[in-house]
């Protein structure tokens, strides 16, 4: 009895998550040529979603009305939910860009996503929200925590066009992790910036669109926003 009472109030608590708004302040992580076309065209490139709601109950996807989508999360971390798949490819870089959900809000849909979803139908492949749905179904409740490795924490943002224009609208704050190197020069070890233009290029950029930009070579600054950066030497 207790088991089916927690079912149901697991069950309506992340139906209701999932059909907020954008949560106040979100999220978006990218690689560097992601950001460097953002700032470029001053606008944010959508997907376009081949998953159809209706046909894929529990499972974000489009509407007629709004095809696009852009992925954000509710947690700044690099470690934490999708974040994790770009701050793990860092060789060059990458970037976190704060948004101001609020003004979102007056021109996106959103849907908040535990996991925007594997589409596969072999059951063995089931990841994220999909399985999440399958440990309710199971009542796997050890399994039903936020901190879980299927929580990405993902608020799904929805548009009817492929382009949302004037992202500076948007971008509060930029963050971006610079990987060092370090190099043999003249016989001794150098610590070095490698492609230091682009970061240049990003920093002048950004700052032509009034947005405040830091670059970090950390990751433990760079989750905390500390001023321990290199915006002294990328200018």
């Amino acid at each position: 009895m207790q088991d089916k009472i927690l079912l149901e109030m697991v069950d309506k608590t992340i139906k209701n998550v999932i059909n907020e708004m954008v949560s106040p302040v979100v999220w978006h992580f990218c690689w560097l040529d992601n950001l460097i076309s953002i700032l470029q065209n001053n606008q944010f490139q959508l997907s376009k979603s081949g998953v159809d709601r209706d046909k894929n109950p529990g499972i974000t996807g489009y509407s007629d009305k709004r095809q696009y989508y852009m992925c954000t999360t509710r947690s700044k971390n690099s470690n934490d939910g999708y974040s994790n798949i770009v701050s793990n490819d860092n060789q060059d870089g990458y970037a976190r860009l704060t948004l101001d959900g609020d003004m979102l809000n007056s021109v996106v849909h959103a849907k908040a996503s535990d996991y925007f979803g594997n589409r596969s139908n072999n059951e063995e492949d089931l990841d994220g929200k999909r399985l999440f749905y399958k440990d309710i179904e199971n009542k796997n409740f050890q399994d039903l925590k936020t901190d879980n490795k299927y929580n990405e924490k993902e608020d799904t943002i929805w548009y009817n066009k492929p382009i949302l224009p004037n992202a500076n609208k948007y971008i509060k704050r930029i963050d971006v992790f610079v990987p060092l190197k370090r190099v043999k020069k003249e016989g001794k070890i150098k610590t070095i910036i490698p492609n230091y233009k682009t970061f240049i290029a990003i920093s002048r950029k950004a700052s032509e669109l009034n947005i405040p930009i830091f670059f970090y070579y950390n990751s433990k600054d760079f989750n905390m926003q500390t001023e321990n950066n290199l915006n002294q030497y990328i200018k």
